[in-house]
């Protein structure tokens, strides 16, 4: 995503009351338990915690209950993706181990 898409999102977000963050989060919930919306969700997530601070979110009617059932789907997200990276590093090291996959040099280029 561009970093004006980001500053776009971020400039809509900000303007919304409590109660519409609350309803936010609540989407993000809903969103963050589906595989095609999860990065959606987590992006929005971010963009939520980077403009509220922990006070306000803390102060939001009802958010210990969105929270609580943000973070299991948020774990099982992270860990898959923690174990996508760890795999890529094994790939390479494999790879590289078996003389397959070698950095191009200004001389091969050339060739």
């Amino acid at each position: 995503m561009s970093v004006d898409a980001k500053n776009q999102v971020k400039t809509a977000l900000g303007v919304l009351s409590m109660d519409e963050y609350r309803l936010l989060l609540e989407y993000v919930r809903e969103w963050n338990t589906k595989p095609k919306l999860c990065h959606v969700a987590q992006f929005v997530l971010f963009q939520v915690f980077s403009i509220l601070s922990p006070t306000e979110i803390v102060e939001m009617k009802g958010v210990g209950e969105l929270l609580e059932r943000l973070i299991p789907y948020s774990q099982r997200h992270y860990s898959r993706i923690d174990r996508l990276e760890r795999s890529t590093f094994l790939l390479d090291y494999t790879l590289n181990g078996m003389s397959i996959v070698e950095p191009e040099t200004e001389q091969k280029r050339l060739l």
